[in-house]
């Protein structure tokens, strides 16, 4: 069944989805207890912003109501640096991602976040900011990234057959079919699945690209090989597809049994492997 993947024509289109605010209000109230760098110990949670911060920005951002949670948790992690005075800033930030051992892309990302907090707090950026955001980019470029070995159709079917997990197996299939990022495909709840006539309506809401483009729908043919096991896994009991919370603990967990699922196949095989196959 699953064999015939690679000459299944899929149709993939995207549009804006308009959400109602309370889909879309971050629970950026939940903050994680515990952060674990990528050496694997743990260093505890981000500092926390005063409450007076916390809710000068929360009643001030503009767009607080219609950014992703992702977003907006990106955004609060770098508001204690709003308690702290304007010339010991940029310091402690190395200090902090530094303690963390976050990448230079990653660092980028999350200083290209404070500064976009200093707007709703009522700050501007100065040419401190932008130089530092300069050499952060810099840093960035000079990191040599590998290009992951791309997942082939074979590929899918072996997880398919031998993956005990099912829900695990569905995933990484769907995010190859979609060409998706399967850390999106992770997150999808089963009410972002509805059934229209012939056709699948796949919601992403959270991923890499929605605070930049916003929800978008792909569809899939009922014919399609997977459209049947992803509709019955969405008459199961629960919320979520493929965690059974949505937690970066949750998350974590899944992106480890995604990669030791791919290394039996191919020790070539990553995460990223997934998307670019799909979409080759």
């Amino acid at each position: 069944m699953y064999t015939s993947l690679s000459a299944t024509h899929l149709t993939v289109t995207r549009k804006a989805n308009h959400l109602t605010a309370e889909e879309k209000i971050v629970t950026a109230k939940k903050q994680q207890a515990t952060t674990t760098s990528v050496t694997g110990v743990s260093v505890g949670p981000w500092p926390s912003a005063t409450t007076k911060t916390l809710q000068k920005w929360s009643k001030a951002h503009p767009a607080f109501h219609l950014a992703s949670e992702s977003y907006l948790r990106t955004q609060r992690r770098m508001l204690f640096l709003h308690d702290i005075p304007e010339k010991r800033r940029w310091p402690r930030f190395l200090d902090e991602t530094k303690r963390r051992h976050l990448s230079n892309t990653t660092a980028e990302s999350y200083w290209t976040a404070y500064l976009a907090t200093k707007g709703p707090m009522g700050a501007a950026q100065n040419d401190a900011d932008k130089k530092a955001l300069k050499w952060l980019g810099k840093q960035a470029a000079q990191t040599i990234t590998a290009t992951p070995v791309p997942m082939t159709a074979e590929n899918v079917a072996q997880v398919m057959r031998l993956e005990t997990d099912p829900r695990l197996a569905l995933a990484i299939a769907l995010a190859w079919s979609l060409g998706q990022r399967i850390s999106d495909v992770a997150q999808l709840r089963k009410a972002d699945i509805t059934m229209h006539g012939d056709v699948l309506a796949i919601t992403v809401r959270k991923g890499k690209v929605v605070p930049i483009i916003g929800p978008y729908v792909l569809s899939m043919a009922s014919s399609h090989p997977l459209a049947m096991p992803l509709w019955s896994q969405c008459q199961k009991p629960g919320c979520h597809l493929f965690l059974e919370e949505d937690s970066d603990e949750q998350r974590a967990a899944f992106a480890k049994r995604v990669q030791r699922a791919l290394s039996l196949l191919n020790c070539g095989l990553e995460a990223r492997s997934i998307r670019r196959g799909g979409l080759q």
